[in-house]
């Protein structure tokens, strides 16, 4: 019976260990941006540069590192929230963005203004000209 109440044990230890071992790193997409900014290059950072930032700051896995951070790399060119740059990535301007954000919202909220507007008015002119008709 000791024997049972020992294997119970030790598969309890196990488990302990193994969800303490899990570190919780961000996202690489998280992670590339953080690198980009670090170096703040005008040409952009190369993979070899982005590499070097996350394994410094990061604790990654290193047999599927160099296949997931070049994957997350072309997700990122591929969304738009990278810019490739020859052999080196940048982020994308953040004028142009806040640009069209900004005119995309101030386009719509007059258009629902000027309708409400419109229509307030159109009464207030019909009972102008019936008044002048009075008048006269």
């Amino acid at each position: 019976m000791s024997t049972k109440s020992k294997s119970f044990k030790s598969t309890s230890t196990t488990k302990k260990s193994s969800t303490s071992k899990k570190s919780f790193n961000p996202t690489y997409k998280v992670m590339i941006t953080k690198a980009i900014e670090h170096y703040k290059d005008r040409t952009g950072s190369s993979i070899i540069a982005i590499k070097k930032y996350i394994e410094d700051h990061y604790n990654v896995n290193q047999t599927a590192f160099h296949t997931n951070l070049r994957l997350a790399l072309n997700r990122l060119v591929e969304n738009n929230s990278l810019v490739k740059v020859k052999v080196s990535y940048k982020l994308p301007p953040k004028s142009d963005t806040a640009k069209k954000s900004t005119t995309a919202a101030a386009v719509s909220t007059p258009v629902k203004k000027s309708t409400t507007t419109a229509s307030k008015k159109v009464d207030p002119k019909k009972k102008a000209s019936s008044t002048i008709a009075k008048f006269v």
